[in-house]
């Protein structure tokens, strides 16, 4: 499980961004799974709703959705309400449709817009949570099109897992859309700090007295400089 906070600095500099492009409907989506999008996706709705704005959070995940449908009831007036089923979060939110023919819906960039229209009409923001633009076909929401008809898109890449290759793909398939990137989020959850590597090194220290492994470890852990991911 990886959550992100909606208050460090980082999502405030996120949060900024966005406002200062006027963007009220934002795609998150990653170059890869697992990336981290889900997690930034919430925190962003989260900075959103703190701010004072009432905020959509729509599951267009459809290779792995991380939301249930928690609505009370389906009528015209109800809230849209969704639980991000591993940290127990609710937001209201669009849970990731399964039936063939909303799915379909979403996945023409008219329907789309219409759609947004309508959750505009209630809702001051909307964030997306869409597929990694690698798992892109046509049993998904492309990722694409959402970042068409989206204000503004970011892409969040996992640190030590994308090439720089890989990254510059991924926004030149942004780009190809006409989506406007605001933002590049490097995730490093998961990824070791230079003093976690170094400590390492000195475990596998065959020749080392024990004492010094000790202390070097301890010494790699208490400095800032070695905090840095790798």
């Amino acid at each position: 499980m990886m959550t992100i906070s909606s208050t460090h600095a980082e999502m405030e500099q996120i949060f900024i961004k966005l406002e200062l492009a006027e963007a009220k409907t934002i795609c998150i989506t990653s170059d890869k799974p697992r990336s981290g999008s889900t997690s930034l996706a919430s925190a962003l709705t989260e900075r959103y709703m703190l701010a004072g704005y009432k905020t959509l959070l729509v599951d267009f995940n459809l290779f792995n959705p991380s939301f249930s449908d928690m609505t009370l009831n389906h009528t015209t007036n109800s809230e849209p309400l969704v639980l991000r089923e591993d940290t127990q979060q609710v937001f209201s939110g669009i849970a990731a449709p399964t039936i063939l023919s909303d799915q379909l819906a979403y996945r023409d960039p008219t329907n789309l817009r219409h759609n947004i229209k309508q959750w505009t009409h209630h809702f001051d923001r909307i964030v997306f949570d869409t597929c990694a633009l690698s798992q892109t076909n046509q049993s998904n929401i492309p990722t694409a099109v959402v970042a068409h008809v989206t204000d503004a898109s970011v892409l969040v890449v996992a640190g030590g897992q994308t090439t720089g290759e890989e990254l510059n793909s991924a926004v030149a398939q942004l780009k190809a859309t006409n989506a406007n990137i605001v933002g590049i989020v490097l995730n490093q959850f998961g990824q070791n700090t230079l003093s976690e590597e170094l400590v390492r090194v000195a475990d596998k220290g065959r020749f080392l007295p024990q004492s010094w492994k000790v202390g070097i470890k301890s010494w790699l852990n208490k400095s800032t400089l070695f905090r840095q991911a790798v």
